[in-house]
């Protein structure tokens, strides 16, 4: 993997059982917790790792309920979610930075005959945040969850279709592009919906940000 100075630090965690922020999550919150747990018991003694974008659950269910068929999707970090995505999506647009990683999801999409997945190397900060080659208004859906993210997210908006959506996955960790996101919503331009709880196999909190462009 290439180191990119360009790329922001990570924020310290205050606790795995609040947001980097802080925030503490409800009851209906917690209840994500006990199957993370099996899962991460599963995934360390016998190596087994959830087909499942590493997101908090509810913010999986909202995006499994919101797909439509023929969806055109972006997504800046691949991962257990490309291969979700590309059994909810018509064309899928991912974007990875870690070249192991990128290699061996590059295999798995040629063995399962997923050629509608357009999977692309891309290390370098403002080659993550590049999508020229996308049409404006084209996409359904544009998940940030790697590279630069301000600037992923706000390259994207323009690409997004009337009523499409923008996750901002670990928004609480990423204040900036958390910041871009709370002023397009407080001019009108989107709503706002965060999602907590424990991601698959992780035992700790994580926050995703939905912002839904208006029709």
């Amino acid at each position: 993997m290439h180191a990119d100075p360009d790329l922001p630090a990570p924020i310290h965690r205050r606790s795995r059982w609040r947001t980097a922020e802080g925030a503490a999550l409800t009851w209906r919150e917690w209840a994500s917790f006990p199957v993370a747990g099996v899962q991460w018991i599963l995934l360390k003694t016998l190596g087994h790792r959830v087909e499942r974008p590493w997101i908090p659950p509810s913010a999986t269910r909202a995006l499994a309920a919101y797909l439509p068929p023929d969806a055109r999707v972006l997504e800046i970090g691949s991962g257990f979610s490309t291969l979700w995505l590309s059994r909810r999506c018509a064309r899928l647009l991912s974007i990875e930075a870690d070249q192991g990683w990128f290699e061996h999801l590059r295999g798995t999409l040629a063995a399962r005959g997923l050629t509608h997945v357009d999977l692309q190397f891309r290390w370098v900060a403002d080659e993550m945040a590049d999508f020229s080659q996308i049409p404006d208004r084209s996409l359904d859906l544009c998940v940030v969850d790697g590279g630069p993210r301000c600037a992923c997210a706000q390259a994207s908006v323009p690409k997004l279709k009337p009523g499409g959506w923008l996750y901002l996955d670990n928004s609480d960790s990423n204040p900036e592009a958390k910041a871009f996101l709370r002023q397009l919503a407080a001019e009108g331009k989107c709503t706002l919906t965060a999602y907590r709880g424990f991601p698959p196999a992780c035992l700790y909190v994580s926050e995703g940000l939905v912002a839904v462009f208006p029709s």
